[in-house]
């Protein structure tokens, strides 16, 4: 397996949107941030998966991650 320009891009995404998180409050940009990553991961083992289905699994890996937060890391705030 190599890395191609998806891989690459999903992971400077990731680390671009967590590193964006230490410049801004709140933790919200982490989660997508962490989602660019998982989705960098999931190309680089499925190298044939499609622009657009890239893009639905980033939203649902994104609207994943912020549900996970707010359900059980913002419990006692």
């Amino acid at each position: 397996m190599s890395f191609d320009g998806n891989v690459l891009g999903w992971w400077a995404l990731g680390v671009a949107l967590i590193a964006l998180e230490t410049l801004l409050p709140g933790a919200f940009l982490m989660w997508f941030g962490v989602a660019a990553l998982v989705m960098g991961v999931l190309v680089w083992l499925v190298p044939d998966l499609h622009v657009l289905a890239q893009a639905v699994v980033f939203a649902a890996l994104s609207f994943a991650a912020v549900h996970v937060y707010r359900t059980y890391f913002t419990r006692n705030e």
